[in-house]
């Protein structure tokens, strides 16, 4: 009896060790899971707060360089950050639009840093042809804008794509250039 007793006492401690071992793998397992799950949820949680789009202006404008067939302009721009939390551009496409009609475009590749709720001053250059300026001339002639203390009417539009974002945020930016200084107002910024 005491064989069987001891053999039975000898089973249980060799099961309650097996048992205590696939228990502590158990936990190792929920532990490793929990971690992974609460990873997932803490980027899922991020990539629900889309940042707000920038709001990009026309800070300056100059001329470059002209041939024959295309003009170079330097486009001086403003980016400015709604959001609580910096952003890094890093590049955009852009399109200038003078009294509604297509003036310049570009793209750029130039990285900005751009604090929270602060600004940034990126210069980036816009190809124009020699259509598109004769047409914008006769277009001004007709309409006598632009002249005298009139201002002309300037819109902005194009897309940023940012460090911390996968595609790109649209904006729109509209304004009056007066003489050779320029006045913003806002306008509506399209969010992303």
């Amino acid at each position: 009896m005491r064989d069987r007793e001891t053999t039975n006492i000898g089973y249980r401690i060799l099961r309650y060790r097996q048992d205590s071992r696939i228990l502590r793998t158990m936990s190792r397992h929920a532990a490793v899971f929990g971690l992974l799950l609460g990873t997932l949820l803490a980027g899922c949680a991020n990539l629900a707060s889309k940042p707000a789009a920038p709001e990009v202006t026309l800070a300056g404008l100059r001329f470059v360089d002209a041939g024959l067939f295309e003009q170079r302009f330097a486009l001086r721009l403003r980016l400015l950050n709604p959001n609580d939390f910096p952003i890094e551009v890093l590049g955009m496409n852009y399109k200038l639009l003078l009294d509604d009609r297509p003036f310049a475009s570009g793209v750029s590749s130039k990285s900005v840093n751009v604090p929270a709720f602060g600004e940034g001053v990126t210069e980036v250059e816009a190809i124009t042809n020699i259509t598109r300026i004769v047409g914008q001339l006769k277009h001004l002639a007709t309409t006598g804008q632009g002249q005298g203390p009139e201002a002309l009417d300037y819109r902005i539009e194009g897309g940023i794509k940012l460090s911390n974002w996968g595609t790109k945020i649209p904006f729109e930016y509209e304004g009056k250039i007066g003489g050779r200084a320029i006045e913003s107002s806002p306008s509506t910024v399209q969010s992303p």
